[in-house]
């Protein structure tokens, strides 16, 4: 079983993902901030920031931070959500994906299975 290496990241690297119960995500790290509808996406987005390199050539496309927190201010008042910190999706992969109820609704489910395919894809190829 592969295993999920944050050991690349600075300590002051954050990497939040929030699911919101229509769907939506959005992911926030230091110095990017995008919303998401396609799971897949912001799995292949959080591995090439966990397993890349600290520039991460492959994450260009974010968008204005702020807009990004006002829609996720607005989905803490109005709407359900979860908030994982890059903790907590160590967490929830080193435990496992089989027979877990992953909060955060299908698309946090198919984040994780989807991660944890790239995350396998990754330790096959070296």
């Amino acid at each position: 079983m592969a295993t999920l290496d944050l050991s690349n990241l600075s300590d002051n690297r954050y990497i939040d993902l929030v699911f919101n119960d229509d769907g939506g995500m959005v992911l926030m790290t230091n110095d990017y901030s995008h919303y998401y509808d396609d799971p897949r996406q912001v799995a292949r987005d959080v591995h090439t920031l966990i397993c890349g390199t600290e520039d991460n050539e492959g994450v260009k496309h974010g968008e204005d931070t702020d807009a990004i927190q006002r829609k996720v201010a607005d989905w803490q008042k109005n709407s359900g959500y979860v908030w994982y910190t890059r903790q907590d999706i160590q967490k929830v992969f080193d435990v496992g994906l089989e027979g877990r109820d992953i909060k955060g609704g299908l698309h946090a489910q198919q984040f994780f299975a989807h991660l944890h395919e790239l995350v396998e894809a990754a330790a096959k190829d070296k």
